[in-house]
């Protein structure tokens, strides 16, 4: 059934007219990531995206207003892949502190190894308006899965004192980690795969300990 005064999209090959855009603008979508990943966010043109998606232009305009609104999506799909990565990790990694911090770092640092345009984006969040604010959104919900897993696997009891300073101790250690990796990813940290994640996994656990301690004081 239709509302009075609008068209359906009409089916072509048996595909309809809502599904073809929604295909369109998701290699829209991968277009820009190839093209972030060879030169950034700088090298986002409709004309360039458009040609790697082999689409004509006018289908850009159909999905995305605004440049703008590209990099949102962009970031909207980054941000989906890196959830989504992480969450397998803590479900396949050991259940005890270090095992799942193990896991999930690793997990990080290797989505960063073996996706340039991830890595570029994470270079570029910090001074690009939209990425910027993109990854505070990202940030806010590691904060809360870096609390949840931590409280969950030292078990320790929550209580608001506890609550307060687990978040406080998660953006700490995101925000650090975050630093690194950005380091990493530019070559400006000479550390290989292991290493790296070794040092972030004992920081956390030290962070960890710390914690228990201070919860079994209280």
């Amino acid at each position: 059934m239709t509302t009075p005064g609008t068209t359906p999209g009409r089916a072509y090959g048996g595909v309809p007219a809502e599904q073809r855009q929604a295909d369109r603008r998701d290699r829209l979508v991968e277009a820009a990531l190839a093209v972030i990943g060879e030169d950034g966010t700088a090298g986002l043109t409709v004309n360039r995206v458009c040609r790697t998606a082999g689409l004509n232009e006018r289908y850009y305009y159909e999905s995305f207003p605004t440049m703008e609104d590209l990099v949102v999506a962009v970031a909207e799909h980054a941000a989906g892949r890196v959830l989504s990565t992480l969450a397998e990790a803590i479900g396949a990694a050991a259940a005890d502190a270090r095992g799942q911090a193990t896991g999930v770092i690793g997990a990080g640092v290797d989505l960063l190894a073996d996706d340039p345009a991830l890595r570029r984006l994470v270079i570029e969040s910090a001074g690009h308006p939209v990425l910027a604010r993109m990854r505070a959104d990202l940030a806010q919900v590691l904060v809360g899965l870096i609390v949840e897993r931590g409280l969950t696997t030292l078990r320790i009891e929550l209580t608001p004192a506890v609550q307060r300073d687990a978040d406080f101790a998660a953006r700490m250690l995101l925000g650090g980690l975050l630093e690194v990796l950005t380091d990493w990813t530019s070559g400006t940290l000479p550390l290989d795969r292991d290493e790296l994640v070794e040092r972030c996994v004992e920081t956390f656990l030290l962070v960890g300990d710390h914690a228990t301690a201070l919860s079994g004081g209280r």
